[in-house]
């Protein structure tokens, strides 16, 4: 079954590397030409890419095109199924950002993973929270696509998620969070990624849902009851 999930977004995982190599070619040029900033202003779009050409299509594409009919009907339980789909994708979403965040800190500044920027700025291009957004994404992908089955909703309703989660990070956050929490930087590194993962759970949650996955099956009562009843 994972290969089954690998194989499936196999040409995704592809573009995924090829825009890994695409931005270490940006980080030498941005080394090289003294354009400060370039590659780590751009790296806040890995998590588009990826909620909308990975996480959408991961269940939108199976309602789609009818296989996931004979995917439930391979002695495989739903649960299994939706499990090793979405923890796949996360491990290449999760390869990918990894991948573009060493390349942002080490090949474009030159600078070592451990100086750390200041913390409103390298708020979503350093530390946890990339890695926090990218699940995120995925999350909201996948419930995307289990609630309107279509890949090109699931694809717009993700790239809105997007939309509203960067104007949270960049407008909406150095307002709300208290001002002891604005100069340090692990404070509001943690607390941001932790309320995107409570919200990927929340989108996880919402998928098993919308499956059916999270209802209670009646217990039969025992048959010697059935008849004294």
């Amino acid at each position: 079954m994972t290969w089954v999930a690998w194989r499936q977004i196999r040409a995704v995982s592809f573009g995924l590397a090829a825009v890994t190599v695409g931005f270490t070619a940006l980080a030498f040029l941005e080394r090289t030409e003294e354009m400060g900033g370039m590659t780590r202003s751009l790296s806040i779009y890995l998590s588009l890419f990826v909620g909308a050409l990975l996480g959408a299509p991961l269940l939108a594409q199976e309602f789609e095109h009818g296989t996931h009919r004979m995917a439930w009907t391979q002695g495989v339980t739903r649960i299994r199924w939706l499990a090793e789909r979405y923890f796949v994708a996360l491990v290449v979403a999760l390869a990918a950002t990894a991948a573009v965040h060493a390349v942002t800190i080490v090949v474009a500044e030159g600078a070592s993973p451990l100086v750390l920027p200041p913390p409103l700025d390298g708020l979503g291009t350093a530390g946890a929270v990339p890695y926090a957004r990218v699940v995120w994404m995925v999350s909201l992908g996948m419930l995307a696509g289990a609630l309107t089955r279509r890949t090109i909703g699931a694809v717009a309703v993700t790239a809105v998620g997007w939309m509203a989660t960067q104007f949270v990070l960049d407008t909406g956050l150095p307002r709300w969070v208290p001002r002891t929490w604005r100069e340090d930087f692990w404070a509001l590194q943690l607390s941001t990624a932790t309320a995107l993962a409570a919200l990927s759970v929340l989108a996880l949650i919402g998928t098993l849902l919308t499956l059916g996955l999270l209802h209670r099956t009646p217990r039969r009562r025992p048959a010697l009851l059935e008849r004294t009843s």
